[in-house]
């Protein structure tokens, strides 16, 4: 189903909105105006598990499906501290007034937000107030059906659903994939036990087959999937995810609240204005997030994101 997608890949974004001065060597002063990172969110459990194997596998998972991993929370405290060492200078002891930070209201995106922060601000000096290894930073949410700027998802919004599921996944491309592949996506029916009704639910096959691959190599692959079936799984889900940008109204609907916020009006007046409104604003959401966002850049599977790759530019 389309939602498993949805919830399948998260991506963390992270936008630095510093309105900082430095001196250069030169003596020539400079100002940081906007600087946006952006990285996909660590490792995690897999959302659901193949129903002909579900009770065999679900052990693997301590923490709960669909949830951060002790390796994903490693992942992002190591991003943490690397995006403190990149912006150092820039990032300096936390406050309230500099500090802003908001997260999808989901459990991985909160997490992630929560160990990057601790390894972002570490406990130094007026950093530990509780004389602790660990600081307290809030972390803001808004609830998943009204969250018009990082939940281009689940966010009320029929008319985008409409468009996608009535023109997108019945356009002759789509329908071509699945003609040319209709005898594998009957071999991985009668493998998982999911039904796979459209192109897009490749990734409840994906989805499961990769996080064991990463958590626990290639060994615990179930014994019908061979390198060559995994490698053709990924590229048709790479392939899908590019239809979830393709329609330039889907694009507006659900990336421009957000490609609006992040390049608004109000970042020019401030900017103008000289008025230091936040010097970091930290979002956390979801893979489909940046590929509305980067719908006009983004032409090839290959440029699908990894787990906390990481891009930024000033």
């Amino acid at each position: 189903m389309l939602a498993a997608f949805l919830l399948a890949v998260e991506l963390f974004r992270i936008v630095l909105i510093a309105f900082l001065t430095r001196i250069t060597s030169a003596g020539v002063e400079q100002n940081l105006r906007i600087v946006h990172v952006i990285w996909r969110h660590g490792a995690r459990a897999p959302l659901q598990l193949f129903p002909h194997d579900s009770l065999s596998k679900a052990s693997k998972w301590p923490n709960g499906l669909g949830e951060l991993t002790s390796e994903g929370m490693r992942q992002q405290l190591l991003l943490g501290k690397l995006l403190r060492e990149r912006y150092k200078g820039f990032i300096s002891n936390y406050t309230a007034k500099s500090v802003y930070v908001r997260s999808t209201d989901t459990n991985r995106t909160i997490v992630s937000a929560l160990v990057n922060l601790h390894g972002m601000f570490p406990s130094k000096g007026i950093d530990a107030p509780l004389n602790v290894s660990w600081q307290p930073i809030p972390v803001h949410t808004v609830p998943r059906r009204f969250d018009k700027i990082l939940e281009v998802t689940y966010s009320y919004c029929p008319y985008p659903d409409s468009i996608f599921f009535n023109e997108v996944m019945t356009s002759e491309p789509v329908k071509k994939i699945m003609e040319e592949n209709a005898e594998l996506f009957n071999f991985l029916r009668n493998q998982t036990g999911l039904t796979i009704p459209t192109f897009t639910d490749i990734y409840d096959v994906y989805d499961p087959l990769n996080c064991e691959r990463f958590h626990y190599k290639e060994s615990s692959a179930p014994h019908w999937v061979s390198e060559e079936l995994f490698r053709k799984i990924e590229s048709l889900f790479k392939i899908s995810t590019l239809y979830y940008y393709s329609h330039p109204i889907i694009r507006r609907f659900r990336g421009g609240k957000c490609s609006k916020y992040i390049t608004c009006q109000e970042i020019v007046d401030i900017v103008r204005n000289a008025f230091l409104l936040r010097a970091t604003t930290i979002f956390r959401a979801h893979v489909i997030f940046p590929l509305y966002i980067y719908g006009l850049s983004i032409r090839h599977e290959e440029r699908f994101i990894l787990y906390t790759k990481l891009s930024d530019t000033a």
